[in-house]
């Protein structure tokens, strides 16, 4: 109002008492404001935290288990005695769930929950509420979480905990926390004076959100125990029939000439996670190093030959994998795992079959035992 004053009441040729009454009047109004501003609470700085605690990959997550949390802390200046500090805390946009925690929808499994987690003053302030410690403020309604007076200008220190909460183990995947809704819990910071409404400090709204991403630097999160895959079966046995000499089926022959006697079983890949394949490897346990299509057994004459499913050729036995290399040989696939936590079989022929050079006349009778050493591989 002062400046359309001043407009509509100098002349032209007045025009530098103009230019400097007006440069007076705004200087005197930023002055004003400068003055303004310095009455009221303040936030002094980002959030700070500690190093955050994570748990270690390749664990068995559990819901409602916490993989991360840290303490963060917020300064605000209170310049003007004789007023209240006062913290509101909710989050009004939420539903309450078991763990309190609000979900990522981004980072499926896992939810952000926010403790109250107190305080630090100098001597003199008079607390007269604060909630507990461990106070959860990532709830649906608002809470009173501090009020305390002073009588002197004083610098306070407000502190959270932050927690980061499985809430569903078989959505969670570890790897970078994404937030989607940063507005979904909210602190604000008020002052008020005895019988008015509480006012507002500057910057006196804290997303508690926005501060995770933006302010507190979340490590990646631990990656659960990958699925093992693991066979269902160590140490199985498969028993066979017994048969004449004269239905052994000679070295080289095929599958059908081998029927007599034969045993169909499967092996068991348990716990994969969707997508595996798995990769078999067999080798003869009485001759690891062997390259052949048959296992040698206790009877030095008679060995047995394995099929996987229909096929027509026998699996091929050879040196068990060592370390990251595969064998050349090319392995049994099964596969891919339709979905997580889930089994894979691999259906296997057993036959007897008459070791080479081993003419029908040389069979020797009696009980026999064959062994293989099954190697699982996959991603």
């Amino acid at each position: 109002m002062l400046i359309v004053f001043i407009k509509s009441g100098v002349k032209a040729k007045n025009s530098h008492l103009y230019l400097f009454t007006l440069l007076a009047f705004i200087i005197l109004l930023l002055n004003i404001k400068t003055a303004h501003a310095q009455s009221y609470c303040y936030k002094d700085g980002t959030m700070q935290s500690s190093s955050w605690k994570m748990s270690p990959p390749g664990s068995n997550f559990t819901n409602g288990q916490v993989i991360g949390s840290t303490t963060a802390s917020v300064i605000y200046r209170m310049p003007t005695p004789q007023t209240r500090p006062l913290i509101m805390a909710g989050s009004p946009n939420v539903s309450d769930n078991i763990y309190n925690a609000i979900p990522m929808e981004k980072t499926p499994g896992v939810g952000v929950r926010v403790k109250w987690a107190g305080y630090s003053a100098p001597a003199g302030i008079n607390v007269t509420k604060q909630v507990p410690y461990g106070t959860i403020l990532t709830r649906r309604y608002w809470q009173e979480i501090f009020k305390a007076s002073y009588s002197s200008s004083f610098s306070i220190v407000f502190f959270y905990n932050y927690e980061i909460v499985v809430i569903d183990k078989e959505k969670y995947k570890g790897g970078k926390l994404t937030i989607t809704d940063t507005t979904q819990s909210i602190a604000s910071t008020s002052t008020e004076r005895a019988g008015d409404i509480p006012q507002l400090c500057v910057q006196g709204f804290i997303n508690l959100l926005t501060a995770v991403t933006s302010e507190l630097n979340v490590p990646e999160l631990p990656e659960p125990a990958k699925p093992t895959c693991a066979s269902a079966q160590i140490g199985f046995t498969a028993k066979m029939s017994p048969i004449n000499a004269s239905q052994l089926a000679a070295f080289g022959s095929n599958r059908e000439q081998g029927i007599p006697g034969e045993i169909k079983f499967r092996l068991i890949g348990n716990n994969c996670a969707k997508g595996t394949v798995i990769q078999a490897y067999f080798t003869d346990a009485r001759a690891t190093s062997a390259e052949n299509n048959y296992l040698y057994s206790t009877n030095e004459t008679v060995g047995v030959r394995l099929y996987y499913d229909e096929d027509q050729d026998p699996i091929k036995m050879g040196p068990a994998p060592v370390g990251s290399t595969p064998p050349l040989r090319s392995p049994i696939l099964e596969g891919p795992a339709m979905s997580d936590n889930s089994s894979l079989y691999i259906p296997i022929t057993a036959q007897y079959v008459r070791l080479p050079y081993i003419g029908a006349n040389g069979v020797k009778a009696g009980g026999m035992q064959a062994a293989a050493i099954v190697t699982f591989v996959y991603d």
